[in-house]
């Protein structure tokens, strides 16, 4: 370190000079209008970002597609069995009322499904089953022919037994009497006033109507036996109508069945199961469509549309009824009819793959995740600003608004969290 020199003034040259007098004074640099405009607008926006972070307020969302359905669910048709369209009475949106004819079937598979074969074993199936109705009515003949002999027989021997008993009362008063005249013929015989020969006469008379009187009771325990075996067999002949007819009526009915069965298997009738109108028709005359395979669908015309949306489990967690909710119709684009507004009906109680939904996962991330059945009540059955009403089938995108907060609770959430945890 150099050593001052003792000349050297205390003050620098330059501090003496700017503490001296001046003629002039300093220069002031005054901001211009476009400064002060700068900075009220610097702090103008400061303070609306301000704003926006305490008072402005943010709702999680999580976007899910879907598809509009009737609130009773859509009515598939489905071909009973395979075959080939022969017959089509519906077109596409037609209305229909319950129990409409739609579409015929018929039986194209060949061989033993053939219709010529079919219709050779419909023929023998009638034959046998007339020839059986004839065989029912012979038995039937046969029974009342039977029927009218047994009972006549009945009749008879009622009569016979009735006509003995008559006989049998008139000879038990003969018996009775010529009973008392022996009696009265032996006390005149003891007393003399009457011969032997004349009381063996009286008393032979007795045992002659005596013999009468048991061989007629022998008849009449005759007749009985006939009478209850003429009964017996008439319940027996009953009993053996019975089943002979009961037989013949199941083959008659086995081979109506049998007949129905082919008849039915060489042309179906698909009928309308409800009121509704015809969508997605898909069946056409001569097309040939296997067991199983849609033919149309019907929506039933008393349900409103409502927005069955398929939600993945990692966002179904908050899902609960009255949820708000933004539609968004493919149909009817966003940007220019605007998001609609519905609200959560209700939520599946279990998962289900796409496959088990009957729907297929319109976002390739949730091909293989379980999804869930969120049904949405729709504002209204019609787009606001559009002519056309809204269809079943139509596809929608929607956004499920979760629990909305301020901006600063979202920007401060992580470090509540790490609070949060440090706090465990």
């Amino acid at each position: 370190m150099s050593a001052t020199p003792p000349d050297a003034p205390l003050f620098r040259a330059e501090a003496v000079a700017a503490r001296a007098p001046r003629q002039v004074g300093d220069v002031v640099l005054w901001p211009g209008a476009s400064s002060r405009w700068l900075a009220l607008l610097a702090w103008t926006l400061l303070l609306s970002l301000a704003a926006l972070l305490v008072f402005g307020s943010y709702a999680r969302r999580s976007t899910v597609n879907g598809v509009l359905l009737p609130a009773a669910g859509l009515i598939r048709l489905a071909a009973p069995q395979a075959g080939t369209v022969v017959e089509s009475h519906v077109h596409e949106g037609q209305t229909v009322p319950a129990g409409q004819l739609l579409f015929v079937l018929s039986d194209d598979r060949g061989g033993p499904g053939d219709e010529a074969w079919q219709r050779q074993v419909a023929e023998r199936i009638t034959a046998r089953k007339a020839s059986l109705e004839a065989d029912l009515r012979r038995v039937e003949l046969a029974e009342r022919l039977e029927s009218g002999q047994l009972a006549r027989r009945i009749d008879t021997l009622k009569a016979e037994q009735a006509q003995a008993q008559r006989q049998l009362t008139l000879l038990r008063q003969r018996a009775q009497g010529a009973e008392e005249a022996a009696q009265r013929y032996q006390a005149l015989f003891r007393q003399g006033f009457v011969s032997r020969d004349e009381l063996l006469v009286r008393e032979t008379q007795q045992s002659e109507l005596q013999g009468q009187v048991q061989a007629l009771q022998r008849d009449l325990l005759a007749l009985e036996r006939q009478l209850v075996e003429a009964r017996r067999e008439a319940d027996a002949q009953k009993t053996r109508s019975a089943i002979q007819r009961g037989e013949l009526d199941r083959q008659a009915q086995q081979a109506g069945r049998e007949y129905t069965e082919i008849e039915a298997r060489r042309r179906v009738q698909v009928s309308a199961p409800a009121a509704g109108r015809i969508s997605q028709l898909r069946a056409e005359v001569g097309q040939s469509v296997e067991a199983g395979r849609q033919l149309a669908q019907l929506v039933p015309g008393d349900s409103a549309l409502v927005a069955r949306l398929y939600v993945p489990s990692s966002a179904a967690g908050f899902v609960r009824p009255g949820m708000p909710v933004l539609l968004r119709y493919d149909a009817f684009p966003y940007q220019k009819y605007g998001q609609h507004r519905g609200e959560v009906l209700s939520v599946s109680g279990a998962a289900a793959t796409p496959a088990e939904l009957g729907e297929s996962a319109w976002r390739p991330e949730w091909a293989a995740e379980p999804l869930f059945a969120v049904t949405v009540k729709l504002p209204a059955q019609t787009v606001e600003g559009a002519a056309l009403p809204l269809q079943a089938g139509m596809r929608v995108e929607a956004d499920l608004l979760h629990e909305s907060r301020r901006l600063y609770e979202w920007m401060l959430e992580p470090l509540l969290g790490v609070k949060e945890r440090l706090r465990q």
